[in-house]
């Protein structure tokens, strides 16, 4: 009896793989390919059998070189994976896949390959520029606020010399307080980059929000109005601040993003057993741009580990997404800082 093995399996038992699997001839023609495929480029099954150039014209650019070598180094070492893009031939919307892929020996030596395809966050892609980009902006944020801290000294300099009565006085003034102004955007923007995770202490939750929802207001569009709607009270919590402020800045940005026209994000706070941090968004066009659950969204992801690790909870419903964590006991000594 003949072991069952990948070129005798029933096409049905493929398709019910948890894997999205295809075979190809010694000549990268397609022996069978998931009827996956059709989804994602727009080019039924069939077809890539019969034409497997599919893959050369469909497979997105920037990552053709990396395929190619990635198949050339499974027919010298008979295995490996790579990520790849692969484009809807209609559409043009990408496909993020990785590719495991082996070769099958055969009776007279290559005898073709197989694999799987698993999708991945498509912006797996993007976080290497993304990365560098980041440390691109914050060489160019120092530069700039030097200039900035420039323009602020001339400016008090100018001003003394020239004193209030003269006709240059009142633009100096605007000159400085808009230099200034920008240049404590910078600051804050460097001082949530750099500032370190893995300490909690005691904060009002209040305070925090408003503080961010006020750097909110300098950085994100001019279409997106930022309203707070804060309990009467305080709210103490013991948490990983950092955190917090990073992840309420995370929500909101993603939220903003999602906007194709004017919008409204609302924070509020309110009190009970736990603190809660909610973040409300709507638009003119009353459509939701948190509504849709995105399992790629690190936002959601980070709020959803900061809840966990500070005994709290994450809810995301429709346009609505509420962080909370437990009140803190005053009379309660502080817990020893440990990293989250």
């Amino acid at each position: 009896m003949t072991p069952l093995g990948p070129a005798v399996l029933d096409e049905r038992w493929l398709e019910l793989c948890p894997v999205v699997l295809f075979r190809q001839r010694p000549d990268l023609s397609f022996e069978y390919i998931s009827l996956k495929i059709h989804e994602w480029t727009g080019v039924p099954a069939d077809e890539w059998l019969r034409n497997a150039g599919f893959l050369e014209q469909l497979i997105h650019p920037p990552d053709a070189g990396a395929y190619l070598q990635h198949v050339g180094q499974v027919k010298r070492v008979s295995e490996g994976q790579v990520q790849f893009r692969l484009r809807h031939r209609d559409t043009g919307q990408l496909t993020a896949l990785t590719e495991t892929r082996r070769a099958i020996p055969g009776p007279r030596g290559n005898g073709g390959f197989e694999g799987s395809w698993t999708q991945i966050p498509l912006d797996y892609f993007e976080a290497p520029w993304r990365d560098t980009y980041n440390a691109l902006a914050i060489g160019a944020s120092h530069e700039f606020n030097n200039k900035l801290t420039a323009i602020v000294s001339l400016s008090d300099l100018f001003m003394c010399d020239v004193g209030p009565a003269h006709p240059m006085a009142a633009g100096l003034g605007t000159m400085r307080s808009t230099a200034y102004g920008i240049s404590e955007v910078l600051h804050q923007l460097a001082a949530h980059y750099f500032a370190e995770t893995g300490r909690r202490e005691l904060i009002d939750l209040n305070t925090t929000v408003r503080s961010v929802a006020a750097l909110l207001r300098r950085c994100v569009s001019s279409r997106i109005e930022i309203e707070c709607t804060l309990h009467p009270g305080p709210l103490p919590v013991t948490v990983d601040a950092v955190w917090l402020q990073r992840v309420l800045l995370m929500l909101a940005v993603s939220a903003a993003a999602r906007t194709v026209e004017a919008a409204m994000l609302t924070f509020k706070t309110s009190g009970g057993s736990h603190g809660a941090a909610t973040l409300e968004s709507k638009n003119t066009g009353d459509r939701s741009p948190v509504a849709n659950r995105d399992r790629a969204a690190c936002a959601f992801r980070e709020a959803e580990r900061f809840a966990a690790a500070h005994g709290g909870g994450f809810e995301e419903a429709g346009g609505r997404i509420t962080v909370a964590v437990p009140l803190a006991d005053l009379d309660a000594p502080l817990p020893t800082n440990s990293t989250a």
